[in-house]
């Protein structure tokens, strides 16, 4: 590998995402499965793909009984709203590198 490259590599960081949960104006929060990635949530940030494909499990476990994980800051939601939009959302995250094209244009 060139030095160039490995440089590169040294520089990507893993974003834990999720889908939005969308919240139209009088109307139940949704989690919008068919939003593109550009649009998901960051719910944390990790150094490492091992670090995210720990937390992502960790929320997995966490969304199973009902607790939304809070990674760093927890979630923003009206506490006597419904959790699950989030919970699947937290079900739903997925370890994504900071340099994914699929990030663009956010």
């Amino acid at each position: 590998m060139k030095p160039c490259h490995a440089a590169a590599l040294a520089l990507v960081g893993w974003y834990l995402m999720g889908p939005p949960v969308r919240q139209p104006k009088n109307e139940e929060p949704y989690l919008d499965e068919h939003a593109a990635y550009r649009d998901w949530k960051i719910l944390h940030s990790f150094e490492t793909q091992n670090e995210c494909n720990a937390g992502q499990q960790r929320g997995i476990e966490d969304a199973n009984k009902g607790k939304l994980t809070s990674f760093d800051g927890g979630f923003a939601f009206v506490l006597d709203e419904d959790p699950k939009p989030w919970l699947d959302q937290q079900f739903e995250a997925e370890c994504i590198a900071t340099d994914d094209p699929r990030l663009k244009g956010k």
